[in-house]
């Protein structure tokens, strides 16, 4: 079992198309989390994924 973190914009259309995949690997038995900015945590989550915010220093929650 591996952990993978996916880092990506905090855009709803560049989070989209990872959470296929995403699912695939942790059916498969990997832990799976996102890092992102604290703004597109709530997003990641909804979908069921843990999310670890980066960068909190320089783009604090609701600075996008």
């Amino acid at each position: 079992m591996a952990t993978i973190a996916f880092m990506l914009d905090h855009e709803e259309g560049h989070l989209l198309p990872t959470f296929k995949l995403a699912r695939q690997l942790r059916a498969r038995g990997h832990n799976v989390y996102y890092l992102g900015l604290a703004d597109g945590g709530d997003f990641v989550r909804r979908q069921g994924f843990d999310f670890i915010p980066v960068l909190e220093h320089v783009f604090p929650r609701g600075t996008m």
